[in-house]
């Protein structure tokens, strides 16, 4: 599937006018998806969410040492909002969430995927389940 995925996304860029199709085999790393642009694409997919998390920690910091502005300006002392305990229930909350989905994701990752995951990319046949209109 991620053979497949790969292929149609990337493709996409080929609509632009010019330089698409060069675009395209430089993702592509050649004249079709190959191992080298599956090992890169699957590479920022987990890459990007870890540097994101990144961000948000450091925000969280920022958040707790300065406060927040309210654009009314009508709780707290010159329109700051305490952290605590409106962002902390917020934020223990959402990190709840992502630990369950987190946790899910990460032991059981075939409860929500679908099967073709797993099969061998194959460019000359497509899963059976992609079919023209």
């Amino acid at each position: 599937m991620s053979f497949w995925g790969a292929t149609v996304i990337t493709s996409l860029v080929s609509t632009l006018p010019v330089v698409g199709r060069r675009l395209v085999i430089w993702l592509w790393g050649g004249y079709r998806v190959g191992s080298a642009a599956l090992l890169l694409f699957f590479t920022a997919h987990y890459t990007l969410p870890i540097v994101i998390l990144g961000l948000v920690a450091v925000h969280l910091v920022l958040l707790h040492r300065v406060g927040s502005h309210t654009q009314l300006g009508i709780v707290g002392g010159g329109g700051l909002v305490p952290f605590n305990p409106y962002y902390t229930m917020k934020d223990t909350t959402g990190i709840s969430l992502l630990c369950f989905f987190s946790g899910v994701g990460l032991c059981y990752p075939w409860v929500f995927a679908d099967t073709e995951n797993w099969a061998e990319a194959d460019p000359l046949s497509r899963p059976v389940h992609i079919q023209p209109e």
